[in-house]
């Protein structure tokens, strides 16, 4: 009897103390909030692992981290994340697969979506800067030949 009440303890202090620790959103967190590689490979797939230690640099200090709730399809599934980093403002999607029946960091995945949105974030800044330019050489050119008289 005193087997079973110490074994229902633990279940419940299992369950309890767990609670939400395997769900997508609280992995990819727990991955960008890592303080260094190491850690942050505990959040990793077997095959991601691999590839974050190429890396070989040091975890991003990120600042405002917010992790939206996963989309899951299946044994996949993604996080909207944003963060600022140096300055500047990231937005994109932390992708999770389940291995051995836990959620786990995609880091080729994720780091692929981070490149693509940092570029396209890239384009948008460039885009607007070209657009400012053009209206400031339209004005001058108006006020150089005395605006829009006929």
């Amino acid at each position: 009897m005193k087997a079973i009440k110490i074994a229902t303890c633990l279940a419940l202090f299992g369950i309890i103390g767990c609670s939400g620790a395997g769900k997508p959103d609280n992995v990819a967190q727990k991955f960008w909030s890592a303080d260094n590689i190491d850690a942050a490979k505990t959040y990793c797939t077997d095959l991601s692992q691999k590839a974050i230690e190429g890396a070989k640099e040091a975890m991003p200090k990120v600042e405002d981290l917010k992790v939206e709730p996963a989309t899951i399809t299946g044994d996949t599934a993604v996080c909207p994340t944003s963060f600022k980093f140096q300055g500047h403002e990231a937005s994109f999607q932390t992708h999770l697969m389940k291995e051995n029946g836990a959620w786990k960091v995609d880091y080729e995945k994720t780091m692929g979506d981070f490149a693509s949105s940092a570029m396209k974030q890239g384009q948008d800044a460039l885009k607007g800067a070209g657009d400012q330019a053009i209206q400031g050489a339209q004005d001058a050119l108006k006020n150089a030949t005395g605006g829009d008289k006929k």
